[in-house]
């Protein structure tokens, strides 16, 4: 718009109203900016979402295939009597240290049920003919501890487990 004065002068005043500013094209840019940034907005966050989909693809199916594994492995029935005589074996003669002898035979009987079958009750014969009478309890870490003739402990009773 045009202004003329009253000298003659032509004045061009400035665009203080949003009718007065730019042509119909500018004025419609600036009302599609809000929709535009909320496309470009949606498509960025559409392209994170597919690259992140992307990266861990497969790790479900890896997943999967282990808990199968642990769901097929069963533990072995009970603990036998060869792995507790095996241990309670290496228990000393309970006498002084300079006559102790080894065991020449040990039986162990299991007590209870269960995987470990605790107590055991078990009968070790020594080299000497003494014989040592212990209740023995297995823990399920492979720890044992026995009472009777004396007292035995010590670690390592290979005990059940998953297979």
């Amino acid at each position: 718009m045009v202004v003329t004065t009253a000298a003659g002068t032509v004045v061009s005043p400035s665009a203080s109203s949003p009718s007065e500013q730019g042509g119909p094209r500018e004025r419609a840019l600036f009302s599609r900016l809000p929709t535009v940034a909320v496309v470009w907005l949606v498509v960025l966050v559409g392209v994170a979402g597919a690259g992140l989909a992307w990266h861990s693809r497969g790790n479900e199916d890896l997943f999967g295939y282990e808990q199968s594994l642990t769901l097929n492995r069963t533990p072995v029935r009970t603990l036998s009597g060869a792995r507790v005589q095996a241990v309670v074996a290496q228990a000393p003669e309970p006498v002084a240290a300079a006559r102790r002898t080894r065991a020449a035979t040990v039986r162990c009987r299991p007590g209870g049920t269960g995987i470990l079958r605790n107590p055991w009750s078990c009968v070790t014969r020594y080299r000497s003919g003494r014989r040592a009478h212990y209740r023995v309890i297995v823990q399920p870490n492979g720890y044992y501890t026995g009472t009777g003739t004396g007292i035995i402990e010590g670690c390592c009773v290979k005990v059940p487990t998953l297979q």
